[in-house]
């Protein structure tokens, strides 16, 4: 069950990544955070196809991880990127 408290986000990142992966080029990144912006949930779908997918019980693999730290709007406002949770919900189920 997803808290009250909860806020989606989808930011495209027009970067290609810059490891051994860099042919899945750019990529959409969704996030669900809690209410003080620390990330729960994380899809980063790539322009080539892959789609990963990380939260509780799996926060990591050899491609990635789930953003720990900091809130992700710490430093700027994300409300621009700010979505709804189906929106959200119908990528993580996808």
């Amino acid at each position: 069950m997803v808290p009250m408290t909860a806020r989606f986000f989808r930011r495209k990142w027009d970067l290609p990544r810059t490891d051994q992966w860099a042919s899945w080029g750019a990529s959409w990144w969704f996030f669900e955070t809690d209410a003080d912006g620390m990330v729960q949930r994380q899809i980063q779908v790539y322009e080539n196809g892959p789609v990963l997918r990380y939260g509780p019980g799996h926060a990591s693999d050899e491609y990635g991880g789930l953003a720990v730290g900091r809130s992700i709007w710490a430093d700027e406002d994300w409300s621009r990127w700010e979505i709804d949770r189906a929106t959200f919900e119908d990528v993580w189920q996808a």
